[in-house]
């Protein structure tokens, strides 16, 4: 029994790499390993309170559908999302630690780095691609998107100042990187103006 189950979520994270089965495996996923991951975080790093614990959580599962992909391909894709959250724990205590050290520190405007696609770009280009790609946002998921990203605020306290639920804010924070990533894919595969003249002369 225990074997069985154990590969019916390998296969369920699988399906994360299958085009138009992967919103619905994910959001099983999300349903079936929220409590666990937050559990595993609470016990792993009590130093962290509990709201914290579930923005974790809630970047930790973003980061699954943004590498949703690569993560089915991997022996154990169960494991990679504890990983994540794991390692996301461990920055957000080094983080604040530094801002205990360093309370100035200037923070700088940027899209989040799962937005793979601006890799590709250069330096400038991926500036001004990141800009129009956010002005592109509704305002409330530009507004969430610049607490989280910019302000530094968590999931819940973004949700007060907003009047809205924590659940609500993390559904925004995703479609929002969900449109950045898929504006930014469409980016890099567009030619560039010269390119695209010479081809037209032709």
């Amino acid at each position: 029994m225990e074997r069985r189950a154990k590969d019916h979520n390998t296969d369920l994270f699988r399906e994360l790499g299958i085009k138009g089965r992967d919103e619905e495996a994910w959001g099983v996923i999300y349903s079936v390993y929220w409590g666990a991951l937050v559990r595993f975080i609470s016990m792993k790093f009590t130093a962290i309170d509990r709201e914290d614990v579930e923005d974790i959580a809630v970047e930790a599962m973003i980061k699954l559908w943004l590498k949703r992909e690569v993560v089915a391909r991997h022996d154990i894709p169960k494991d990679w999302l504890f990983r994540c959250a794991k390692n996301d724990a461990l920055d957000f205590l080094k983080k604040r630690e530094r801002r205990k050290l360093e309370p100035l520190a200037e923070s700088h405007e940027q899209v989040p780095d799962d937005s793979a696609a601006l890799y590709h770009l250069e330096p400038d280009e991926r500036t001004e691609a990141a800009k129009q790609a956010v002005a592109r946002l509704p305002p409330e998921t530009r507004k969430a998107l610049r607490m989280k990203y910019l302000d530094g605020l968590g999931n819940q306290k973004i949700a007060k100042l907003l009047g809205k639920s924590a659940q609500t804010i993390a559904n925004q924070l995703l479609t929002g990187m969900r449109k950045l990533q898929q504006w930014m894919d469409v980016k890099e595969s567009m030619p560039k103006k010269d390119d695209s003249k010479k081809g037209n002369d032709e």
